[in-house]
């Protein structure tokens, strides 16, 4: 099985970004993903490298393009912010027109500014899970990513950082922010949980990479928009929650065998799909009508390279849909 994944080299993002009170559009090109290290057990024997797909898949520079409208906010979470927008026009390569093979409108994330890791981490699970793209997991069309400034000039708006709420910790954007955009593989390993053979994650241009308030980057996913939501516990339909969260289990089986483990699996971050876009699964042979989004805090194992403890890991976190205890609907409160 194999899906076609729309990859562009750059994209075309208007009613973004502001100079001088007016609104210009700002060009952001294709930029690499950031692999993260291997999740292994403590073994006496380590298991055999890695296959070389871990790598981030290259960047795409030929030219091709896509051209969109931001349309309205959709919601803000940790890392960014997400936005409806309009495709305006799409570009293979040869310049051809290819927005047919497009939806009408799309969904953009934004990266929070000092959050652009974190995404490029999400990128990079799309990567790995591309053949689950459109079934299990939302379409991705590309990973942007650019200074934002005009003629040398910052940029005043930015209407993604311009409109977030949330603020970490007690700072909000620019010189302010303190918080660094640490990941689960780079925390403390004392037990050797993590690996990297063959250098992708040390390699990565993001390892290094820290916000500079006079330099922000701005940094964006071009996905699939899907719907609202999985229900919240009191709007399960009761005659239905059986059904509907065996459906659930099936889709996070699909990128539990291959190899991801997601690490925030919560009804926030499945979400409804259009009847028209649903793709038959081939491992379970139905339409989810749900998808799993958002991962990057997740975890990935080499299946054909691990232990028993890391399978039954990744099997196991479909156990976690519906349990409240394990925060599905939200942070567990003491």
């Amino acid at each position: 099985m194999t899906q076609v994944m729309l990859a562009f080299s750059a994209i075309t993002i208007h009613n973004c970004v502001s100079q001088n009170g007016v609104s210009v559009p700002v060009v952001v090109n294709a930029s690499p993903s950031f692999p993260a290290r291997r999740y292994t057990d403590n073994y006496d024997d380590r298991p055999p490298p890695t296959v070389e797909t871990w790598a981030a898949r290259p960047v795409p520079v030929d030219g091709s393009s896509l051209e969109v409208s931001l349309t309205g906010l959709i919601g803000e979470g940790r890392i960014g912010m997400t936005y409806s927008a309009l495709v305006n026009s799409a570009r293979d390569a040869s310049g051809h027109d290819v927005v047919d093979s497009m939806p009408k409108e799309i969904c953009l994330k934004f990266a929070k500014p000092p959050y652009v890791r974190s995404l490029a981490r999400d990128a990079w699970f799309y990567e790995q899970l591309h053949e689950w793209q459109g079934i299990s997991t939302t379409k991705c069309f590309g990973f942007f990513a650019a200074p934002v400034a005009h003629n040398g000039t910052l940029a005043e708006s930015v209407v993604p950082w311009k409109e977030a709420k949330k603020v970490p910790r007690k700072n909000r954007y620019g010189s302010q922010f303190e918080l660094k955009d640490n990941l689960p593989d780079e925390a403390p390993d004392p037990q050797g949980c993590y690996s990297d053979e063959h250098g992708f994650h040390r390699d990565s241009p993001w390892r290094t990479w820290e916000h500079s308030a006079e330099s922000p980057l701005l940094a964006v996913l071009a996905v699939e928009k899907l719907g609202s939501h999985y229900f919240m516990p009191d709007k399960e339909p009761p005659h239905r929650i059986e059904g509907l969260r065996n459906a659930l289990r099936a889709m996070v089986d699909d990128i539990a065998q291959e190899g991801v483990y997601h690490n925030d699996i919560t009804a926030f971050n499945i979400l409804a799909v259009p009847e028209s876009s649903r793709t038959l699964c081939p491992r379970h042979n139905l339409r989810h009508k749900w998808r799993l989004v958002d991962f990057d805090r997740a975890d990935k194992i080499d299946p054909d390279n691990c232990g028993t403890y890391e399978l039954d890991r990744a099997a196991t976190q479909a156990d976690y849909i519906g349990e409240e205890r394990h925060g599905f609907w939200g942070p567990v409160m003491d």
